[in-house]
């Protein structure tokens, strides 16, 4: 059987070949009317289109210099213009996305959604006039927060995923093999009633996936007697709540992502690793001899500008049927807080009477 060309559904759409290919591309320069007549045809006819001949025109592009010499948007929609930007991944994340993105032939350009109380109309209307046709969305500052664009004019890629505004592709950390990473060094070394420490806000950013898979190692690894509740710190009173909770349940070392972890610590007497080890779950973003979990927003950020040029090329443009991910695990870093503790017996017993004393003490005083 003749395989179908481009130019037997030129021939039935009563278009030239050039046109054809370019509907078939969701080109921005074909209605969307005819680009849709275009591929229902081919549907009907079986086409496919040649690996070979695609690779070949993707190359010989390559050739001829930068495939595209464009600007991509880096959109924020938080409350404040350089929120985001400034936090340490963040950070790492777009030095990074813009050096793969000039290495590519782009330019990589920050637009804030919210500036001067721009209307969304606006905010695409400008988009448009910069000839922005590649988006990299960073995400929101809360999961209910939307962001309204014209999606179908746009190549997309979301760093998290996405929320409300539909089905994109998007990259992120794998925090459940985070936990994990944690729960290998801490039994390495010989740590038994490991706890963790999450900010509320953090759990809901992650899908409570630190949270699950903390509570299934400790189903595989730990007796009941020894399994330490998870804390979800909530906004009011956060260091109360984690000196109560370290008073209570005596984990011997402590898996944090709270921001109020250290002023607890601190206020309740104790010091790390002398009195508990102490696992981050993002060394960039924390005390600079934390052992834990670099989540390589670098590493991220590259991918997102690769995945981002691939839809680009394809015009690839709007939400598709369903988001697909690439997740990036994170490196251990060995810092200084997490020393062995295969101790001796009477090692073991002094440590536990130095941190029941503080205990008590501070009580009396409270």
């Amino acid at each position: 059987m003749t395989r179908p060309t481009l130019k037997d559904i030129a021939a039935l759409a009563d278009l030239s070949v050039a046109s054809v290919s370019m509907a078939l591309r969701n080109s921005p320069n074909v209605s969307r009317g005819t680009i849709a007549r275009v591929k229902e045809i081919a549907h009907s006819l079986g086409y496919r289109p040649d690996p070979t001949l695609s690779a070949l025109a993707t190359y010989r592009k390559r050739l001829n210099g930068a495939p595209i010499t464009a600007a991509l948007a880096l959109i924020t929609n938080w409350r404040d213009k350089e929120k985001w930007i400034t936090h340490p991944n963040p950070r790492l994340f777009v030095a990074r996305a813009t050096e793969r993105a000039a290495e590519l032939g782009y330019s990589l350009q920050h637009f804030w959604a919210r500036e001067g109380g721009i209307t969304p109309r606006r905010f695409n209307q400008i988009l448009q006039a910069r000839g922005i046709r590649g988006v990299l969305l960073a995400p929101p500052e809360h999961p209910a927060d939307e962001l309204e664009l014209e999606w179908d004019r746009y190549s997309v890629m979301c760093l998290e995923r996405p929320g409300r505004i539909g089905p994109f592709d998007f990259v992120e950390p794998d925090q459940y093999h985070a936990i994990a990473l944690c729960w290998e060094h801490l039994q390495a070394r010989g740590y038994r009633r490991p706890g963790l420490v999450v900010d509320e806000y953090f759990t809901a950013r992650w899908g409570h996936r630190w949270e699950a898979a903390h509570g299934q190692l400790q189903l595989q690894h730990c007796p009941r007697s020894q399994r330490v509740p998870t804390l979800v710190v909530t906004e009011q009173r956060p260091v109360d709540q984690i000196r109560s909770w370290l008073r209570k349940h005596q984990a011997d070392a402590v898996i944090n992502r709270s921001l109020s972890f250290a002023a607890a610590v601190t206020t309740e007497g104790l010091s790390i690793p002398g009195d508990l080890g102490y696992v981050s779950l993002n060394t960039d973003a924390d005390r600079p001899d934390a052992s834990g979990i670099t989540q390589r927003f670098d590493l991220l950020g590259q991918l997102a500008i690769d995945q981002l040029h691939r839809r680009l090329l394809t015009s690839q443009r709007g939400p598709g049927q369903i988001a697909v991910g690439t997740q990036v695990c994170g490196s251990w870093r060995d810092g200084t807080t997490l020393p062995d503790a295969r101790l001796s017996a009477g090692d073991h017993h002094d440590r536990a009477t130095v941190r029941s004393g503080l205990r008590d003490r501070v009580t009396q005083v409270a």
